[in-house]
């Protein structure tokens, strides 16, 4: 052979030998196609089955479940989502509406309590510029008068009312009963004592002829009877009221008159200055009800200024249900 042959059949020697080992690879693959083929036929010939394909049914009907509830899972936490934002809303309402009505409560009773301070403030006010000792000084002087005899009438007293024209604040006035003493026309009022006596000590008896002893005539009044001086409890009254000793009879009354006097130009003397002293005393609890009034209001401040927390809302985590 020639050198060109030899060379060549070298070639195709050497290209077959790959060859084979390639297609010994290739068997081996081919041995392992041919047995995902039996293994394809197999489950193919599983899922011929009846069984299989009820199965196959049941997973589709899961699966349909499943896509409904996880819709229904979705619709209602968007709904819980939605009642929670309501919730809150709604709450905010009512804190602001509470906060509102607070604060208009608040501002009606500090109004209230402004006006009530105002009047009683204006009230001590005008007490205190009153004249001070005035009342005293003209029941002094309707004292002078009355027990010096410039007046003879019913006098009174401003100083010393009449306990029964008092009336206290808040208290009802009762109406006592009044009995009626009028005599029904006609009637006649049977005396007790003769008759019945002479019943009880027999009546047989016959009347006696001596003369009825006379009655006595009283005794003529003494002298220190007349000495004695009455005076209307009024008038007691009021000079108890200042301070005075009554007068025990009439040489006394000089001495009271004195006293009067004495009284009175006393609260004249003094008038200004107790009134200036009211005035003051006024002011300085006009005063002290202003501070408390401020107090009173920067206390309502913060009790209307802190938060009313609102009830906690559903979340939508509580409402979850469990696929």
């Amino acid at each position: 052979m020639k050198l060109a042959d030899e060379k060549r059949a070298l070639n195709e020697i050497q290209t077959t030998r790959r060859s084979r080992k390639i297609v010994e690879g290739f068997q081996a693959e081919q041995s392992s196609i041919e047995s995902d083929r039996a293994q394809i036929d197999e489950l193919r010939s599983q899922l011929d089955d009846p069984a299989a394909a009820g199965r196959n049914k049941l997973f589709r009907e899961r699966d349909d479940l499943q896509a409904k509830l996880n819709t229904l899972y979705d619709s209602k936490r968007a709904s819980a989502i939605a009642y929670r934002e309501a919730n809150d809303r709604y709450y905010k309402k009512v804190q602001e509406e509470r906060q509102r009505r607070a604060e208009r409560d608040r501002a009606q009773r500090l109004a209230e309590e402004q006006a009530k301070k105002k009047e009683i403030a204006d009230r001590l006010l005008e007490e205190a510029q009153t004249p001070a000792f005035q009342f005293q000084i003209e029941d002094c002087q309707t004292l002078i008068d009355s027990l010096s005899g410039k007046t003879t009438e019913n006098v009174t007293f401003k100083s010393t009312p009449d306990a029964q024209e008092k009336s206290l604040a808040g208290v009802p006035k009762l109406d006592v009963r009044k009995v009626e003493a009028s005599v029904p026309e006609g009637a006649v009022i049977k005396k007790k004592g003769g008759d019945e006596d002479k019943r009880n000590k027999g009546g047989n008896k016959k009347p006696s002829s001596k003369p009825a002893a006379e009655t006595p005539a009283p005794a003529a009044p003494s002298s220190t009877s007349s000495s004695q001086l009455q005076l209307p409890l009024p008038t007691l009254s009021a000079l108890l009221s200042l301070s005075i000793p009554p007068p025990t009879n009439s040489a006394d009354v000089p001495r009271v008159i004195e006293d009067l006097k004495t009284k009175k130009a006393w609260f004249e003397a003094n008038q200004d200055r107790v009134t200036a002293e009211n005035i003051a005393k006024a002011k300085a609890r006009i005063e002290k009800l202003s501070a408390n009034d401020e107090e009173s209001k920067v206390i309502a401040d913060d009790a209307a200024a802190s938060p009313v927390e609102p009830e906690a809302a559903v979340s939508p985590e509580e409402a979850r249900i469990d696929a």
